[in-house]
């Protein structure tokens, strides 16, 4: 667009709306490094702020998108109303100024009319929208997507239809998913139905990053769920309030801009209409119509672009297609991947417990001698006891099994070894004093005292030890 044009397109700044800048603050208390000043509303923008940053707000009728403005700013500088029909009726834009990394920066908030309003029919709401957007703003930095409650197909289809036109593939960072009015819900049902809105959507809700915001490692969430109530104090939505300043005036380095420019025209305006018979089929008939056979020609020419217009929109739409599709091959892949590995940990890990457990435990080869030797005093018990190890007595495999650790193990084979010696006449208690096990030799008139006699062990701890047939031991 030359100069002479951006002149006549350009409406003079005494036609700005303004609006008073002593509006005072909803929360006076409030303070954040962002530090947004609200100054005026605007009817309009011009290219002498094409450097400002750009906020589009959208969303259903009812969302609480004026809410959100208003807590952007911390004054109440759009009307709010609860009502079904859409309180804002055409596009607003409220400007002010924001600071980010040390600079100030004008910041201009567009606010749209409701989708589904219940005066205005859906296609008109969209064409508006989408013609302000195309023709007034230069560039968009922010599109913040507001819903609440419950999320109608007509809405979901509204708000997908202008992310396909915005490329959310391509500018993921730039969108801002707000699910509002949650202040009755716990903090588990928020966060599900933020995942639900996501995926009605088809929105990532897993995007996210972690930025540098005033010196402090900050995950930017660009899913959140937040609740305004006009009775809530500062402290009950401070950690939403925080979230939101945070979606909204941080710009990353690697930002790019939605160019105003780039955007695919809307059918209404029929610059490239599918059959080229539109409005700019007429008005290029219209326009060489003074020629006599040129106008034939003109809108032939005008049918023609259209048909151009149309093949490219189709390409570029089978582009996303194949590229969101190899996206979630992608991601497909990545699950399976990882749900490999996770396998096969828990089959090395299983694997590792079998062996552990199997190398815990080992079988003791006994006579039938001996087994009745052990089952006498109930030796199998006190030798667990005193070993602090799993000892079972078969009897029917003439085994021992034991299991615990290997010091465990050890001592319990001692134990049991000292237990079947004493069936042995003449068995001598010095064989086996090894500093971890003292027995003691007793005489044979205290056999009997010594039935449920006692094993010492080196940390002096007393366990039921056995007595003998013969000369006794302790």
């Amino acid at each position: 667009m030359g100069d002479t044009a951006t002149r006549l397109c350009t409406p003079p700044v005494e036609l700005e709306v303004q609006c008073p800048t002593t509006l005072e603050p909803i929360y006076p208390s409030w303070k954040s490094h962002f530090n947004p000043v609200f100054q005026k509303t605007r009817a309009f923008l011009t290219q002498r702020g094409d450097k400002d940053t750009n906020i589009v707000v959208l969303g259903p009728t009812g969302a609480g998108k004026s809410t959100i403005i208003n807590m952007l700013f911390n004054r109440k500088v759009a009307k709010v109303k609860a009502t079904a029909k859409s309180v804002t009726k055409q596009m607003h834009i409220y400007s002010g100024t924001f600071t980010f990394r040390e600079q100030t920066r004008t910041v201009n908030v567009i606010d749209s009319v409701g989708f589904c309003d219940s005066v205005m029919p859906a296609s008109d709401v969209t064409r508006m929208v989408k013609e302000f957007i195309k023709s007034s703003v230069f560039h968009v930095h922010k599109v913040l997507i507001v819903c609440a409650g419950r999320i109608e197909d007509e809405q979901s289809q509204a708000i997908k239809n202008f992310m396909e036109w915005l490329d959310y593939q391509h500018y993921k960072s730039q969108f801002i998913f707000i699910y509002n009015k949650s202040e009755n819900l716990t903090p588990a049902e928020r966060t599900e139905c933020l995942g639900e809105m996501c995926d009605l959507l088809g929105a990532d809700s897993n995007f996210g990053a972690i930025e540098d915001v005033a010196g402090e490692q900050v995950r930017l969430n660009y899913t959140i769920s937040t609740a305004f109530p006009a009775h809530f104090r500062l402290e009950q939505i401070g950690d939403d309030l925080r979230n939101l300043y945070n979606a909204a005036f941080y710009i990353r380095k690697d930002h790019r801009a939605i160019e105003g420019t780039e955007l695919e025209p809307t059918g209404a305006t029929g610059a490239t209409g599918a059959t080229g018979t539109g409005a700019t089929s007429a008005i290029a008939t219209g326009a060489t119509g003074a020629t006599g056979a040129t106008g034939a020609t003109g809108t032939g020419a005008t049918g023609a672009t259209g048909a151009t217009g149309t093949g490219d929109r189709r390409d570029r739409r089978d582009r996303r297609d194949r590229r969101t599709r190899r996206d979630r091959r992608d991601r497909r892949d990545r699950h399976n991947r990882l749900d490999r590995r996770d396998r096969h940990r828990r089959d090395r890990r299983d694997r590792h417990d079998q062996h552990d457990r199997r190398d815990r435990r080992e079988t003791m080869r006994i006579s039938a001698d001996d087994a009745a030797a052990l089952k006498f005093g109930r030796f199998p018990d006190k030798v667990a006891r005193v070993a602090e190890a799993e000892v079972e007595l078969v009897e029917k495999e003439l085994t021992v099994k034991i299991g615990g650790s290997l010091a465990q193990r050890r001592k319990a084979r001692k134990y049991a070894g000292i237990a079947m010696k004493q069936r042995i006449p003449h068995f001598s208690a010095e064989d086996y004093d090894d500093g971890d096990l003292t027995v003691l030799s007793v005489p044979p008139d205290v056999v009997g005292w010594a039935l449920g006699g006692l094993l010492v062990d080196s940390d002096s701890r007393l366990a039921g030890g056995g007595s003998l047939s013969g000369p006794g031991a302790l």
